[in-house]
């Protein structure tokens, strides 16, 4: 069963982002629109 964008960045919240997360939030933004936490709109800072 396929959720709607909304539903899938609510899924993707409270916990540390990886690098694919990143990149799955901001192919899901590029393709929908949605709105992302700031989590997905700020780079992660350098190790």
């Amino acid at each position: 069963m396929c959720v709607d964008a909304v539903t899938q960045v609510q899924c993707h919240v409270g916990y540390e982002a990886t690098e694919m997360d990143r990149r799955d939030m901001a192919r899901l933004h590029a393709g929908t629109g949605v709105v992302l936490p700031e989590e997905y709109t700020v780079l992660p800072p350098a190790p």
